[in-house]
């Protein structure tokens, strides 16, 4: 299988598809039919992204500025 591609082939320029809900609205970046951001506006509150930084099809959290890494803190909140 020839994975290869010609500049020409490519279409690098995003295609973004809104989503409007009540309660926020969600804006699907893709490049070449793969998503690859997500941001997330909520009604009340700033927006936040959700990246796939690898390729790999698993989107993190960003807040505020998706080219910004951000560590997620995480805590037990409960066991049993």
């Amino acid at each position: 299988m020839d994975l290869t591609y010609r500049a020409d082939e490519l279409d690098l320029e995003p295609a973004v598809q809104v989503k409007e809900f009540s309660n926020r609205t969600v804006q699907e970046y893709r490049i070449n039919g793969n998503l690859y951001m997500i941001k997330i506006t909520p009604r009340y509150g700033p927006p936040y992204y959700l990246v796939d930084d690898t390729g790999s099809g698993e989107l993190e959290f960003r807040r505020d500025d998706p080219s910004r890494d951000m560590i997620i803190p995480k805590w037990t909140l409960m066991t049993w």
